[in-house]
């Protein structure tokens, strides 16, 4: 087995889970965010809206109805539950991710034992678990392959800027 290769390995799904974090957080925040101006409108323009009532009762009601029920629901959707904790778990991955790049030149340079390398592996996926089950122990994350590509996309160029010279053997 080739410990660098491993080593690499966890560095690029470490890397690659922080950008499908961070997009993932986007795309909750944002949907949070709609929700929230939805609300704000229908609530404040349903003062104003009385002068334009007769005109379009029908659809001024049913907007009315829609805020009352998204209103009503809006804490039970995971929207800003999920953002929070993924907001709390990249920051930690981030800094996981961090501490394994930092550790990659002495593992490239082959200044480790395969079993240090090993063992430090082993620990990364142990730290990794431990933080995933700290913040999603009751909850689940559903599987966005949107995100899975767009965070692919940018651990490939993050590492081809950063981690160019040491992944290619290039001094």
């Amino acid at each position: 087995m080739n410990c660098q290769s491993l080593y690499w390995d966890t560095l690029v799904q470490l890397r690659a889970s922080v950008y499908y974090l961070s997009a993932y957080q986007i795309h909750l925040e944002k949907w949070d965010t709609g929700i929230q101006i939805f609300l704000a409108v229908t609530s404040c323009s349903s003062i104003g809206g009385w002068a334009i009532w007769d005109e379009y009762g029908m659809i001024w009601g049913c907007l009315i109805a829609a805020s009352q029920v998204v209103n009503a629901v809006k804490g039970f959707l995971p929207f800003q539950k999920r953002a929070k904790e993924i907001g709390s778990l990249n920051t930690e991955m981030e800094k996981l991710a961090l501490d394994t790049e930092n550790k990659w030149f002495s593992v490239f340079e082959g200044e480790l034992t395969d079993k240090e390398i090993f063992d430090f592996v082993a620990d990364l996926k142990r730290r990794k678990w431990e933080i995933s089950n700290k913040h999603f122990r009751d909850q689940s994350l559903p599987i966005k392959p949107k995100y899975e590509y767009e965070a692919a996309e940018r651990t490939k160029d993050y590492l081809a800027t950063y981690l160019r010279a040491s992944a290619t053997g290039e001094r």
